[in-house]
């Protein structure tokens, strides 16, 4: 090979060859490089299915008669619901057969308690009829827990559960911290000492 042809090289035109007649070629042309080059040619017709009731589509070489399989292409119907209390969809290919089927997004309905004293709620989809439940606390405002403490608490007012919370202190110096470097905050009202 010569050293320029490391490069570059100096092709010939294609020329097709006589066996197999769907392959062409071609080689440098400079002296002392013998470097050629081959590829696929063929003469495609049109895609077409392979039998009435098949959507995989093939197509043939007009020279060499090599068939290609493509791709599937179906022919679907319109989407349908599987029942009229149903949420589901379905399509049918007219060629194959094949049946494609997704749920479609529920109709829901309202939140509605369901039970007396429960904050448990359900609602329906008013087209199947599907459930949902989930639980929904009507809370009422924090208060202390006791006279003695600090911790808040809550309760809901639909089924008395209690929801405890964190604290509220009211804070002051404390007595044994003055003078000191540390100083101590006091809350007033439980006792709880915190550094400041």
């Amino acid at each position: 090979m010569r050293l320029w042809c490391l490069f570059k090289h100096d092709w010939s035109d294609w020329r097709r060859n006589p066996n197999p007649p769907c392959e062409k070629s071609r080689y440098c042309k400079r002296e002392g490089c013998d470097k050629t080059k081959t590829v696929d040619d063929h003469d495609w017709g049109q895609w077409h299915y392979k039998s009435p009731a098949s959507c995989l589509q093939h197509r043939k070489c007009g020279r060499c008669h090599k068939t290609e399989t493509g791709v599937t292409l179906h022919e679907w119907e319109n989407w349908r619901y599987v029942a009229l209390d149903s949420c589901w969809q379905t399509r049918k290919c007219q060629r194959c057969g094949k049946r494609k089927k997704f749920e479609q997004p529920h109709n829901w309905g309202e939140w509605e308690f369901t039970i007396p004293h429960s904050c448990m709620q359900e609602r329906l989809c008013q087209k199947c009829g599907e459930q949902q439940k989930r639980n929904k606390h009507i809370w009422g405002t924090w208060e202390q827990a006791s006279p003695e403490s600090c911790r808040v608490i809550r309760f809901c007012r639909r089924c008395e559960e209690r929801d405890v919370g964190g604290f509220i202190h009211t804070w002051h110096d404390a007595p044994e911290s003055k003078g000191t470097p540390d100083s101590l905050l006091e809350c007033s009202k439980c006792g709880y000492f915190e550094d400041n």
